[in-house]
C-alpha cells in the first residue's frame, strides 16, 4: 500500500468515526439566568436561578453568591430540578454582588460560570421603604447569547485521543510493511 493510500485511509476512518460522534460530544451548557448578568434590581432579590440545557447531577451543584466583602449569602440548600438549580438566598441588601457556580451535567460534564449584579435601594414611598412583594421579583431570565458563554470552551480530549490512535496505528502499519519491503 503507498502512502498515499494509507494517509487516504486513515483520513477515512478518522471521518467515519469523529464525525457522527460529534452531536454526542455537546456538553450541557448554561442558557438563562436570574437575575440577569450585569443587571440592577431595586429591591431584595429572593432566589438565583440557573438553566442548563440539560439535567444537572443534584448532590453535586454548587452556587456561592458573595458580597464585595466575600460573605456569602447563600441560605440552605441548593434545589435541583432537571436542568434549574436554584439558590435561595438570605435577605440582601443594596450592593454587588458576585455568582459563581459548578453543576456536574448527567454525562459527567463539569461546568461551572459566574456573572455579577447590583441591587439598588427600594424607592421610598409612604410604607418606610421596605417595599412590598413586587419590590422582590427577580429580573426574568436572559438567554446565554446575552451573557456570553459561562460554561468554557469545548472539551476536545475525546477526539484528540481518538486521532492520536488512528495515526499512531497508522504509522506503526507502515513502518511494518515497510519493513518486509513493501512501498
Amino acid at each position: 500500500m503507498t502512502s498515499r493510500r494509507l494517509v487516504g485511509l486513515l483520513l477515512g476512518v478518522l471521518g467515519l468515526l469523529v464525525l457522527p460522534a460529534a452531536p454526542a460530544l455537546a456538553h450541557t451548557e448554561q442558557v438563562s439566568v436570574s437575575p440577569a448578568p450585569g443587571s440592577s434590581t431595586t429591591g431584595s432579590v429572593p432566589a438565583v436561578e440557573i438553566d442548563f440545557s440539560d439535567e444537572v447531577l443534584p448532590g453535586l451543584a454548587r452556587v456561592v453568591v458573595r458580597d464585595a466583602r466575600g460573605r456569602d449569602h447563600v441560605a440552605g440548600r441548593i434545589a435541583v430540578l432537571g436542568g434549574r438549580v436554584s439558590a435561595r438566598l438570605e435577605d440582601i441588601g443594596p450592593g454587588r454582588y458576585r455568582v459563581d457556580y459548578r453543576v456536574v451535567a448527567d454525562d459527567g460534564h463539569p461546568v461551572t460560570g459566574g456573572y455579577r449584579f447590583r441591587v439598588t435601594a427600594a424607592p421610598t414611598g409612604g410604607t418606610g421603604g421596605t417595599g412590598d412583594a413586587a419590590d422582590g421579583t427577580p429580573t426574568p431570565p436572559v438567554e446565554a447569547a446575552a451573557a456570553g458563554r459561562a460554561a468554557g470552551a469545548r472539551d476536545w480530549g475525546f477526539p484528540a485521543l481518538l486521532v492520536g490512535v488512528v495515526v499512531l496505528s497508522g504509522a506503526a502499519r507502515w513502518r511494518v510493511a515497510r519493513r518486509r519491503g513493501r512501498p
